[in-house]
């Protein structure tokens, strides 16, 4: 599975730190400690995804072009 947003394991980082961070959301809440918002969750993993994906890119990039400097 190629780790980047348009293929499997994009959608599966993306759910994977999604449901980090809904547990945490959970454990906080439950500890009276924070109240994070559901849609802050949201935005953090797609975030997190996207980011996964642009690094993923460039080292697939660097790998192509170091040979030819």
């Amino acid at each position: 599975l190629i780790p980047m947003v348009p293929f499997d394991g994009g959608n599966m980082f993306r759910d994977i730190v999604n449901s980090w961070l809904s547990g945490l959301r959970k454990v906080l809440n439950k500890l009276n400690i924070g109240n994070i918002h559901p849609l802050w969750v949201e935005h953090i993993s797609s975030k997190a995804s996207s980011l996964s994906s642009l690094m993923l890119l460039g080292v697939l990039l660097f790998i192509m072009v170091i040979p030819y400097i």
